[in-house]
């Protein structure tokens, strides 16, 4: 479990833990090394490794389990499917947000209070001066941070998270019980299709956006973009060699091969106006980058 020393800022490097893999030949030596037997587990166990895939065996104490997955990633990362990479992420995290929020609990007062609040301290001021209705938090995780913005925003009357796991949602439903707090179960796209309206402020923390297509990012910013009044507020992590002033595309990075998007750039190409840009860099390798845009 990371301590609070591993979210320390620190110098800007390419850090080869993070940093874009676009085909399994790309990526470190060792990891090449568990690429190529997981695939073969994957061709001789291959019952076990469809549950791993379709997240019906989703927790994986077994080093073999977790083999089969690095397998997996690494011939979809070969025949460069992101869609299957997409599903492979969304199954596992339908299932595993509500271990996730205990587990790692400690980073809404180590690392978000601490780091990454003052890109929403810039909202709040935006909001000071601006009419806003409704904040929605896509992949709100155990509800903190979404709690702690209803707290600063006094004339915005309506808080929604969202997130893929029912269970999670559930345990938030319970927690935050008599607030002014709602909790939905749903894909965050599929939602905001039917739900987007003006005066609304989309929000992510602790990366969420990073298990999202290309194109369903820039469909959900699209949506956002067609209301007046709207804005955008994210928290997110990109690989550590991405060149956001240079390269516009989509690449598949880090441990567990969700996507780095260039954000500022597809925030522009919706229409937004960046009020607030800054990344930092940490010792696990993580680099954040905290956005606040508006439209």
């Amino acid at each position: 479990m990371p301590t609070s020393k591993q979210i320390q800022i620190m110098p800007t490097v390419v850090d080869p833990r993070t940093s874009i893999v676009p085909t399994p030949q790309h990526a470190p030596f060792r990891k090449r090394i568990a690429f190529a037997i997981g695939r073969i587990l994957a061709l001789v166990m291959r019952t076990r490794a469809n549950a791993i895939e379709s997240g019906t065996r989703i927790r994986a104490p077994h080093l073999l389990d977790r083999l089969i997955r690095n397998g997996i990633q690494a011939q979809a990362l070969q025949e460069r499917d992101h869609v299957r990479l997409r599903d492979i992420h969304r199954n596992y995290w339908s299932k595993e947000a509500l271990k996730f929020g205990s587990d790692y609990g400690f980073r809404f007062e180590e690392q978000f209070l601490q780091f990454d609040v003052e890109m929403l301290r810039v909202a709040f001021k935006h909001f000071d001066r601006n009419n806003l209705d409704s904040v929605i938090e896509l992949g709100c995780g155990n509800g903190k941070v979404l709690e702690y913005v209803s707290q600063q925003i006094a004339s915005c009357e309506e808080f929604i998270g969202i997130d893929i796991d029912p269970n999670r949602i559930d345990a938030n439903k319970h927690h935050y019980e008599g607030q002014q707090l709602e909790f939905v179960t749903g894909n965050a796209l599929s939602w905001l299709q039917t739900h987007v309206k003006p005066s609304m402020m989309l929000m992510t923390n602790g990366g969420v956006l990073e298990y999202f297509l290309h194109s369903e990012v820039i469909e959900i910013f699209e949506l956002a973009a067609q209301q007046s009044n709207t804005a955008i507020a994210l928290i997110e992590t990109v690989g550590s060699d991405h060149d956001l002033d240079k390269d516009t595309q989509t690449h598949p990075y880090g441990r567990e091969f969700a996507f780095s998007h260039n954000y500022l750039h597809l925030l522009k190409e919706a229409g937004f106006k960046i009020r607030h840009f800054s990344e930092r860099r940490c010792e696990n390798g993580d680099r954040w980058v905290r956005i606040f845009a508006t439209h």
